[in-house]
């Protein structure tokens, strides 16, 4: 047991980091933005009107975008200090 003991002692001793060593960690914004695209088919007399249905439909709900067709993806980050990337695809 005092082995044990004396063993224990100088593994925690050994561990012990002076509290200046440790870096903060910062905080970051990081904004991610999808595109994605399906196609619906709406019957209208002129293609104004079949725009028109279109934004009233996806507005109401009944067009929804399936998740599946990823056209784009881009990403942009801020620091703590307010310092931004700009958007970038990835």
């Amino acid at each position: 047991m005092g082995i044990i003991s004396l063993l224990g002692t100088a593994l925690i001793k050994q561990c012990k980091t002076p509290y200046q060593e440790i870096k903060a960690i910062k905080k970051h914004k990081i904004t991610i933005e999808e595109m994605i695209s399906q196609t619906f088919n709406v019957e209208a007399n002129s293609l104004e009107e079949a725009l028109e249905i279109a934004e009233r439909n996806y507005k109401t709900g009944k067009f929804v975008l399936a998740t599946g067709n990823l056209v784009c993806k881009q990403i942009c980050g801020e620091d703590e200090n307010g310092h931004c990337t700009g958007w970038y695809e990835f």
